[in-house]
Order: structure tokens, then C-alpha cells, then sequence
């Protein structure tokens, strides 16, 4: 799926990063070209996903894109381990790896269809030029799009 559409301003949400527990803008990240994964941490194919990450990160780190995982609101009603237990089991910890968990309202902006985890390729303009379902299935996909990123 390719997408071609802004993210910003007008879309605010907050994610409370489990390491500084403040709230902050998505927008503050406009700079940068970024990964923005909901995911849930119940859900053996976001662990999945979230290592597929992990296995790609010299070609990730290389583009310079900021990798955010977020915990969907509240895992989306089901009970998964916290989420930094979740990230250092799956994804370790890379300095480019930023997690927190979304509110509310990010939720329901960026994950309507309730999806255990769904991701976007956000460019430094702030546009949407990828978004796909099952990171750990199609992120073949989205690397094409990254490879072009200079």
C-alpha cells in the first residue's frame, strides 16, 4: 500500500515514552523520516514484527529513520507483558528504537481497524509514503520504499 498524504499538523497525538514518562508531540519528530508501529503486547506476530525491525536496522540506521513502537491504547483490552519487558526481549535496545504507549486518540486516528499492529513510513515532510498491516510479513514492502530514501 503506498500513501501519499500529511501527517502534520493537524494530527496531534502524545506518546508517553516509558523511559521519560512525558507526553510528547508527533509532530516535534517532523524533522525526521521515521517508522511509527502500533503494535500490542500480547501478539506473537508484532514480537515478530518488532524483530524484523531489529534484523533490518543496519539498513534502517543507514537512512536515518527514528523507529517508533508504540503500544496501542490500553493493548487494545487485552492483557500483554509491559511494554519494556516486551521491547527489551524483542527489539533490545537501539538508540534509534524510541517506545511509548499512544493514547487514545492516536489509536483510534492511526489503528481504526483495531489491527494488531500497523506501521507507517513517514517522511522528514511529515507524509504517510507507506502504511501496511503484519510488519512481520510485509516488511519486504516497506524496504523497497526505504531503499529509495537518501
Amino acid at each position: 500500500m503506498h500513501y501519499s498524504y500529511s501527517l502534520f499538523p493537524s494530527s496531534f497525538f502524545s506518546i508517553i515514552t516509558y523511559s521519560h514518562q512525558q507526553p510528547s508531540a508527533i509532530y516535534t519528530w517532523a524533522a525526521s523520516t521515521f517508522l511509527l508501529c502500533f503494535i500490542t503486547t500480547w501478539c506473537s506476530g508484532c514480537a515478530a514484527g518488532v524483530e524484523t525491525i531489529n534484523y533490518y536496522a543496519p539498513l534502517i540506521a543507514a537512512k536515518k529513520i527514528l523507529v517508533i513502537v508504540v503500544e496501542s491504547y490500553d493493548d487494545l483490552g487485552y492483557q500483554g507483558m509491559p511494554l519494556p519487558q516486551f521491547m527489551q526481549r524483542f527489539g533490545g535496545q537501539p538508540r534509534w528504537f524510541m517506545a511509548g504507549y499512544a493514547d487514545l486518540a492516536a489509536t483510534e486516528k492511526y489503528n481504526p481497524g483495531g489491527y494488531p499492529d500497523i506501521y507507517y513510513l513517514i517522511s522528514d515532510r511529515g507524509v504517510i509514503i507507506y502504511k501496511n498491516v503484519n510488519l512481520a510479513s510485509t516488511f519486504s514492502q516497506a524496504l523497497d520504499e526505504i531503499k529509495t530514501i537518501k
